[in-house]
């Protein structure tokens, strides 16, 4: 048994949310970042934040090479951020893939691997494959992983309450857990909500939901909710994080002080360090000695001689 002092990684994320709510864009806002396009969602990016482009995936082979081309040209690419956009079409190529290769032709993944489940079970396990190729680049190769998925909404039926709806990966049940459990950061990107025109004890429906507006603003949710999948291993990470507008100038990633991996590497400085600094500047003001007043005796010692 070897007993070592633990060493800090790289994060391992996957964003979620609706289309068109900047999850790419966030990602790409991470240091040197490198994208493993499924699917191209980059146009909407803006020029300071583009990353380093790899070609399309049409096969979960090319996938693979991709990754591992990745890893071991770190040090010629010099990248530090590896970004998979997405795993909700990984799903869909994964399926493909699994129906085409089964010679029992079968027409759904549901008939796939004999059927009785086997077909989404397989599909759960090439998801969890990738995932471990992908561990090992984060570990091993000192690159933060970014995996992005599209959300969609599920009915959650607990054992000890009323069932509820919430948003959650637009995965299979068997292909989620790669992307959930294991990793250290489950964000929701969202638009932050205003309810007008809502009525209590009405019993017209439209008249009690009311109205949403938004003014555009998008926030991630990183803390667990019944309303969303999300969670976060960084302790003193915010619940509920404000994202600025990217195409705004001086726009940074407001998530790098949150994670320790990039305040103890120098990407940013801690609150700490900042407060530490500003101490050390701050210099005392030289307390001005008040100028003496001239008595009768001081005057006429200045008098010439006689």
């Amino acid at each position: 048994m070897i007993i070592e002092n633990p060493k800090r990684r790289p994060p391992f994320m996957t964003i979620l949310g609706e289309p068109g709510l900047g999850k790419t864009t966030l990602a790409c806002m991470f240091p040197n970042a490198i994208i493993i396009r499924v699917e191209d969602g980059i146009e909407a990016v803006p020029e300071a934040f583009k990353p380093k482009l790899m070609p399309m995936v049409e096969t979960s082979q090319e996938l693979e090479q991709q990754i591992r081309w990745v890893f071991a040209n770190r040090e010629s690419h010099g990248c530090k951020t590896l970004i998979l956009d997405s795993v909700t079409r990984l799903e869909t190529m994964f399926e493909r893939e699994i129906v085409a290769n089964d010679p029992n032709r079968p027409l759904s993944i549901n008939q796939a691997c004999g059927g009785f489940g086997a077909g989404p079970k397989a599909l759960g396990a090439t998801h969890a494959k990738f995932r471990k190729l992908l561990g090992y680049l984060n570990e091993k190769g000192d690159m933060a992983v970014i995996v992005i998925a599209h959300s969609s909404t599920e009915t959650v039926e607990p054992p000890d309450g009323d069932n509820y709806t919430r948003h959650t990966l637009r995965l299979g049940k068997h292909s989620m857990a790669p992307w959930v459990d294991d990793v250290d950061l489950v964000g929701y990107v969202q638009l932050q909500r205003y309810v007008k025109g809502a009525r209590e004890g009405t019993k017209n429906t439209a008249e009690k939901a009311g109205k949403a507006f938004s003014d555009g603003t998008r926030e991630l949710v990183t803390e667990p909710r019944a309303g969303n999948v999300s969670k976060s291993r960084f302790a003193g990470m915010a619940d509920v994080i404000e994202l600025p507008d990217p195409n705004k100038p001086g726009a940074v990633n407001v998530l790098l002080p949150m994670i320790p991996y990039y305040v103890e590497n120098g990407y940013v400085k801690s609150a700490e360090k900042v407060v530490d600094e500003q101490e050390v500047k701050e210099e005392p003001v030289p307390v001005q000695e008040p100028e003496p007043v001239a008595t009768v005796s001081d005057e006429m010692d200045d008098e010439p001689a006689l």
